[in-house]
């Protein structure tokens, strides 16, 4: 697979967008009681204004975007890692692994010495995957409906 991890510009909102809808409903659709799952997940105007505030990191092959991570500096030591998503026909070939790497060392790069995300308890194969890559349990977040595993990753 020719592909390359590269920062995303505001004319990949469009196809950003249909990563993360189309992986949010193909994962999550059945985790998330119907009274909650929202589709889209994120819209238009929401994923615009993200584009702004994080850093987002497009996984790119063949002029396609299959995958996604962003990051947000929390703070002059922290980060979050919002929005990793690859589709589902891509998943278990290193996509998720590449741009986790890449958001990594560019964290290291502004100065940050650790990440945290926020993951569903009930996506077993993303803490996995999360664990896998060296992140940790930190905390929990219960939300009504779920709950969130916090992990983090010192760097």
């Amino acid at each position: 697979m020719s592909a390359r991890v590269r920062l995303a510009e505001e004319s990949d909102v469009d196809r950003i967008l249909s990563v993360i809808n189309t992986t949010n409903r193909a994962l999550y659709m059945d985790i998330i009681p119907p009274e909650h799952f929202r589709d889209p997940f994120v819209t238009r105007e929401q994923l615009t204004s993200d584009l702004r505030r994080w850093l987002f990191f497009v996984y790119e092959t063949r002029g396609n975007i299959i995958g996604t991570a962003a990051l947000e500096r929390s703070n002059s030591k922290a980060g979050t890692v919002y929005r990793l998503y690859v589709l589902p026909e891509f998943q278990r070939r290193g996509v998720a692994t590449a741009l986790m790497r890449k958001l990594e060392y560019k964290a290291k790069g502004v100065g940050l010495k650790r990440l945290r995300l926020r993951v569903m308890v009930e996506a077993r194969w993303a803490v996995a995957f999360y664990q896998k890559i060296g992140y940790s349990k930190v905390g929990e977040i219960d939300y009504g409906w779920g709950r969130d595993h916090v992990l983090q990753k010192n760097l």
